[in-house]
């Protein structure tokens, strides 16, 4: 057995209250003693019990109040936890405990203050480890973001306890209360869990609820400590001596249950002496219970005798309700063939029965089930019902979706020509999609965190493009190959595609409020639209194709897009002419695409019909004269190529948002024109906009000056 309760839900100091539960459940139950030497009388209660943490499974709990691991050596606060410290080491050498919770932090985290105060704690940590020797520190995920006191969040607590490979206990409480994925915390953590800490709560607030209080599916929870950690010890860590008691002791028979674990006391009893005796009641239950397939039992007249957990779940079905299988069935149309399927395994009592049928649950989810009956009149006078559930190869092909986008996975499907090489021209509109000065901003976050960003980001264009009804070709980068009018016709794709550039840029306020609450960087994106001709569909070999579009129309858009500084919408003039509805422009432009005969042109486009950008690039740009110019040496750029020629320049004027800038220079510079400007030891990007005054309207696409 390995359930813990933290001696917190014991009545303060009052540790003898403890040995309520070692006479009821036996020294297989363990303690996790919280030091609590803040209280006066602590010290001298623990003394008397000693023999009761002696004599079973314990782990200690450092003292939480006076403690705080965050504060460097030599501070008032780390003088005063070292007290409650030092007083932890000595009962230490006495019971010597399995392992001792750690927490980084207790008070509350300021976001400048965080680098330094987790590089104290770690510090602390190796201190800790000098001190305590001979017991396992377990790193605790602690605080909420409720009350300011989460230091970490979990992808950084994630990759700094795998990068120092440190032994770790998962409060699932804290985890619900941020928001964690606690299953991927798992999985991603198994191999150095050392505990958990069980309690429930609201989803928000560190409440220490009882097991079954609050949004954790603690079942769920449970089934998977027992796949991946089935050792590491479950502390119900309860706070409340409202807890202590009968409602405890129902929680401990409740966690035991659910992990399958016998009575103390009948399990000797039950246990035969062969090896190799069949399973027992109880161990068949179990496994019937934790099975993923659905398993009922019905009488001859089709009363639910027994469901497990899988059948509890997918029919809302209780053995206790004595109704028949077909009545826990919803009645309607989809659900005819399975309540027919029932009535017919119950009536006609064959030996064994199967079909496929499709089920609709009360929220009307559908399920492709795939049912067995089994029937053997003369024997048990029961009818076994085993269901597998196939929806997963739904799932799969929503997979497939994700991985291409729904309408090419519908496409390749079911449409005759989807499985074949070839492919079609088309009259279609591209979208290029790209993040302003992302590379650059990318060496600065972590692998977990830039991946983070970026899933929020594209998950969030990808809605709005879902609604202009555009295909996802391809995510390059950070930047998104969008196609309107492929594979499934699409009138007005022009209009469509215009309206989700537009709307994607009004998205990224929404994108980059995100980002701020998560300590995320903001990001600015350009945009460029061209319609014409395409070749699209499957191109590769016959053992691994996608489906593309090429074509200068997708070259072109690209080259717009890559015209275009963050918040703007650059359209070309083939666009312009295909939508009936009127444009918003704010500027036009022209440029000779390679190889090209005559100049194209483009408009920058901030509104169609009634949808504008909240705010376009470029619109009321309000300067803001420097005390004094800013000296430059500057370079342009072929491609991302910085060529080596230097020029001189300065920059007497930037916009209050420092987005903008006017660079004086004798050096002459073409609209569109790439810049890398220098100044002291910064370097900072840029690109030429237009001529204004003695010099030109640079836009800054990476960096800032100030």
């Amino acid at each position: 057995m390995n359930i813990y309760i933290d001696t917190c839900v014991l009545p303060r100091a009052q540790l003898q209250e403890g040995r309520i539960y070692r006479e009821k459940f036996g020294k297989d139950l363990g303690f996790e003693l919280l030091m609590m030497f803040d209280l006066p009388e602590f010290e001298e209660n623990l003394k008397q019990n000693l023999d009761l943490f002696a004599e079973g499974p314990l782990l200690f709990h450092e003292p939480v109040w006076g403690v705080e691991h965050s504060e460097p050596k030599g501070s008032k606060a780390w003088e005063e936890g070292m007290y409650h410290l030092r007083l932890t080491k000595e009962f230490s050498d006495i019971l010597h405990p399995e392992a001792m919770v750690y927490h980084l932090n207790n008070g509350v985290i300021l976001p400048e203050e965080k680098e330094r105060r987790i590089q104290t704690a770690l510090e602390n940590y190796e201190a800790m480890r000098e001190m305590f020797p001979d017991v396992q520190l377990l790193v605790e995920n602690t605080g909420t973001k409720a009350d300011g006191t989460m230091l970490l969040n979990q992808a950084e607590f994630t990759d700094l306890c795998r990068y120092r490979k440190l032994p770790v206990l998962i409060d699932v409480g804290h985890a619900t209360a941020n928001g964690w994925d606690i299953l991927k915390l798992i999985r991603d953590l198994h191999g150095q869990i050392g505990g958990f800490h069980l309690h429930n709560n609201d989803g928000l607030h560190d409440l220490h609820n009882r097991l079954t209080d609050g949004v954790l599916d603690i079942r769920e929870l449970v089934s998977c400590m027992d796949l991946l950690v089935p050792d590491a010890p479950r502390i119900i860590e309860y706070s409340r001596p409202a807890y202590h008691g009968e409602p405890l002791i129902s929680d401990i028979e409740t966690l035991r249950g659910m992990s399958g674990i016998q009575t103390a006391g009948k399990a000797g009893e039950e246990q035969q002496e062969d090896d190799t005796a069949e399973l027992s009641s109880d161990q068949i239950k179990y496994v019937l219970k934790n099975m993923k397939e659905a398993v009922c039992l019905t009488g001859m007249d089709g009363t639910v005798v027994y469901a497990n957990r899988a059948a509890e779940k997918l029919f809302g079905i209780d053995e206790h309700d004595h109704k028949r299988i077909w009545d826990a069935i919803p009645f309607r149309k989809e659900n005819d063939a399975l309540i027919q399927l029932f009535i017919d395994g119950v009536s006609e009592k064959k030996g064994s029965l199967r079909s496929m049928v499709d089920y609709v649950n009360n929220d009307g989810d559908l399920f492709h089930l795939y049912v067995n009956l089994t029937c053997e009149a003369d024997d048990s006078g029961l009818i076994l019902i085993v269901i597998n559930d196939l929806t997963h190869l739904i799932n799969a092909h929503s997979a497939f979706a994700r991985y291409t986008s729904p309408e090419i996975a519908n496409y390749v499907l079911t449409a005759p020509e989807g499985g074949k090489q070839g492919g079609q021209e088309r009259e279609v509109s591209i979208l290029m999609s790209d993040l302003r000065g992302f590379t650059a901003m990318s060496t600065h976050l972590s692998s977990t965190d830039l991946i983070t960003l970026l899933n929020h980001y594209f998950e969030s264009m990808s809605a709005v493009i879902r609604r202009y009804e555009g295909t996802v070709i391809e995510f390059l980068g950070d930047g998104i190959f969008v196609v309107f009018g492929a594979p499934s016709d699409l009138p007005n794709h022009a209009a469509h595609a215009v309206a989700c550039a537009i709307e994607m840029q009004n998205a990224m306020t929404e994108v980059n409020a995100w980002n701020r609450e998560q300590g995320y960087p903001e990001l600015a994106m350009g945009i460029g639209v061209h319609s014409g001709t395409c070749v699209v569909g499957n191109i590769g070999s016959g053992n691994k194709m996608k489906y593309g579009c090429m074509g200068e129309t997708v070259n072109l858009a690209g080259r717009l897009e890559g015209f275009s500084i963050g918040g703007q919408v650059l359209i070309s003039e083939d666009t312009r002419k295909m939508i009936p509805m009127p444009l918003s422009i704010i500027g036009e432009k022209s440029f000779m695409p390679k190889g090209g005969r005559k100049e194209m042109k483009f408009h920058n486009t901030t509104g169609i019909g009634n949808k504008h950008i909240q705010k376009a690039a470029e619109e009321a740009i309000e300067w803001k004269p420097l005390s004094a110019a800013i000296e430059t040496v500057f370079f342009l750029l072929d491609g991302k190529t910085v060529r080596r020629k230097k020029y001189t320049g300065k920059i007497p004027n930037i916009s209050a948002d420092r987005k903008f800038g006017l660079l004086e220079t004798e050096t002459m510079l073409s609209p569109l024109q790439d810049l890398m400007i220098r100044t002291g030891d910064r370097e900072v990007y840029a690109k030429v906009l237009e001529p204004e005054g003695t010099g030109y309207r640079i836009g800054f696409t990476q960096g800032s000056l100030t």
